[in-house]
């Protein structure tokens, strides 16, 4: 018997009592005994309701939770019926208050992204059994909508050498566990789709410094070579820098030969970039109009590494000028495939040390409005867009903006190697000591973290096989760039770097209750 049918059977029986008490015929015992059976409705309706309610609230909660979960795996249909049976037996536990269920049954439009479903539950009464009522049906139904809000991702990812050792519980490197598990997030995000309206993602591998591509020649300062008293570029000569706001000898692609000597056998700029000297503005979002770049060239003679002939490779023996620089980012992209084609690229690269505020700052570059029109992604007209509270000043769709960040280390600048901040003992940064950098380095990274959150850029972070004392500071560090604690995760091994992508990707995957 359902609820209502209940609520008119004890009506039914108030009446009843109600003419008892006005009938002034018969004795107290008789007037007891026919009072008996209302009062035992009564009772009977105030226990059997609340049962048949705290029964009705569980299905509810556990349509709603197997909806949700269903949802995030619409596309993947094995994935989603698992997903949608064990979270409601998680939270409608078998003989929950000896009800007996039917369902759930799912109703999926994958065209509108919809998933309806409905159960119902069979509960036997008990003082209410008296009145010939032996059970009660209750039924219930949730329905989701999968809704993707407008989103630019960014992926900030170490691209380091120490990505090419193993992690604990891993069979093999660092790099192929970062690709696995970026991919999974990748999927989640996707759910069988490859492309999704106002859905976009870039990819920033970093090392010791970060590769802007080729194509930007006009992001970079203008030629102007810098010569010693042989004709020759002095950079290539001696171990010291060149003065902080000197240019130094590029232009159009490539350095500027015709004075050097045949022995330097150079190269063409493969993509990378010194950090900004000066201010703040190797920390925040200005763009090349505010202030230009030097390309990223590794000394010749800087630590006794006599780079001809030119081997530029990922490996120990690696020489030349473009040493340690590693793949281009990736701008502002839809295809679910070139997404995937870009980490499955991804590879370690030896040397230089590890800029995680270069790695930041890029990342944030990549979609941040000041630098809209600048890159060369799928909408660089357009994109990036404006930060989400001048969208909703304008009344403007949504679009959030979001930052996965990951390293395996400490960040730090090599003894003697070349990185954003050129050689450590050249001292761009403001000290010189191996503590001291990473403090400086790690403050910075923090710098940039506060600038992108005060836009409402929602930042994730990870820390991959830093385990033990002496990475507590890396450890401090990224979870306080995190939006939130819950948005920072330290992973000691393989198992547990695919945890948190997945999680990651859970969490941005943007699901809200259709009714």
């Amino acid at each position: 018997m359902g609820l209502m049918e209940m609520m008119r059977m004890i009506g039914f029986a108030r009446n009843v009592f109600s003419n008892l008490v006005r009938d002034r015929r018969g004795s107290l015992a008789t007037f007891v005994a026919a009072a008996a059976l209302p009062l035992v409705a009564f009772t009977g309706l105030a226990v059997d309701t609340a049962r048949g309610y705290l029964v009705k609230t569980r299905l509810n909660y556990a349509l709603d939770a197997a909806a949700l979960a269903g949802g995030r795996v619409m596309f993947d249909e094995a994935k989603r019926d698992a997903a949608i049976q064990d979270f409601f037996d998680a939270n409608f536990p078998s003989g929950y208050m000896g009800a007996t269920l039917t369902g759930p049954t799912a109703t999926i439009n994958t065209v509108d992204q919809t998933i309806k479903l409905d159960a119902s539950a069979n509960v036997g009464t008990t003082l209410m059994q008296v009145l010939g009522v032996d059970d009660m049906n209750v039924g219930s139904s949730a329905e989701v909508q999968r809704q993707i809000k407008g989103m630019e991702l960014a992926m900030v990812l170490d691209n380091t050498g120490s990505m090419r050792h193993t992690a604990p519980g891993s069979s093999q490197s660092k790099i192929e566990d970062l690709r696995d598990a970026s991919l999974q997030l990748v999927d989640i995000l996707y759910a069988g789709r490859d492309e999704i309206d106002d859905f976009y993602m870039s990819i920033v591998p970093y090392t010791a410094a970060v590769n802007i591509g080729v194509q930007h020649t006009s992001w970079l300062e203008p030629f102007v070579p810098q010569l010693d008293s042989f004709g020759n570029p002095e950079h290539e000569n001696n171990d010291t820098p060149y003065p902080v706001g000197t240019p130094i000898g590029y232009m159009d692609g490539s350095y500027n030969h015709s004075k050097w000597h045949d022995s330097f056998h150079p190269t063409t700029w493969k993509g990378c970039v010194e950090a900004r000297i000066g201010g703040i503005r190797d920390r925040n979002d200005d763009p090349p109009s505010v202030a230009r770049f030097y390309p990223s060239r590794w000394p010749k003679n800087a630590t006794s590494r006599d780079w001809p002939p030119v081997v530029e490779t990922n490996e120990s023996g690696a020489r030349g000028p473009n040493t340690n620089c590693a793949d281009p980012i990736q701008p502002l992209i839809k295809s679910k495939t070139d997404i995937e084609g870009v980490l499955n690229a991804m590879t370690y690269w030896r040397h230089g040390g590890t800029m995680g505020n270069a790695g930041l700052v890029w990342g944030w570059r990549t979609i941040s409005p000041r630098w809209r029109g600048l890159w060369d992604g799928d909408d660089p007209t357009n994109l990036p867009k404006d930060y989400i509270a001048d969208l909703l000043a304008n009344s403007e769709p949504l679009s959030d903006k979001a930052v996965v960040m990951m390293t395996d280390g400490q960040n730090n600048i090599v003894s003697n190697h070349y990185s954003a901040y050129g050689m450590r003992q050249w001292g761009r940064l403001g000290v010189t000591s191996d503590s001291a950098v990473r403090a400086e380095i790690n403050d910075r990274m923090l710098e940039t973290c506060d600038l992108m959150k005060d836009e409402g850029i929602i930042i994730y972070t990870i820390t991959f096989d830093t385990e033990g004392s002496s990475n507590q500071a890396i450890r401090d560090t990224y979870e306080d760039c995190a939006t939130s604690p819950g948005n920072y995760f330290n992973s000691p091994g393989e198992e547990e770097l695919t945890a948190a992508f997945i999680a990651i990707g859970t969490q941005l995957s943007n699901l809200r209750l259709a009714k």
